[in-house]
């Protein structure tokens, strides 16, 4: 993708384009395999442990987590021990999730402990956030940049 630019800008999530470099990709697989149900207090344990997932963002982010929701609750090889709880909460920009003090976080709360999954049993996270700032491409999306 480093010869195609939007504005002047390289497009794709990785520097290198839309697929992740090798060593990014050994990274996340490592990281993948030390998943494990845990309790509440964050000790694995095969016989009550959950494996928590939680989507973060706004409502494009639980519209867009459905489906991939659906596909997972039907995988036949998915862990039961997956708690799959749906923390996208309409209107929540970028700012108000990065504010740990924002009523967001309470909603994500209310929800975790309505489906029996402590904070400390979220192994696995979909981010998907967009800045609400009124600036224009490519000033907003510098703002979520990450370095």
């Amino acid at each position: 993708m480093k010869d195609q630019l939007y504005l002047g800008k390289e497009g794709g999530l990785y520097p290198t384009g839309n697929d992740p470099p090798d060593d990014i990709q050994k990274i996340g697989i490592e990281i993948a395999k030390t998943i494990q149900p845990l309790d509440t207090s964050e000790k694995t344990t095969e016989s009550d442990g959950i494996i928590g997932l939680l989507p973060i963002g706004m409502s494009i982010t639980s519209y867009e987590f459905q489906t991939f929701r659906q596909l997972a609750l039907e995988d036949p090889l998915r862990n039961p021990r997956l708690i799959i709880v749906d923390g996208a909460v309409e209107g929540a920009g970028a700012t108000t999730v990065a504010n740990k003090e924002s009523t967001y976080w309470y909603a994500v709360e209310n929800r975790l402990n309505r489906s029996g999954v402590s904070a400390n049993q979220v192994q696995v996270v979909w981010l998907k956030q967009v800045s609400t700032s009124s600036k224009s491409f490519p000033e907003n999306a510098e703002i979520s940049q990450i370095y």
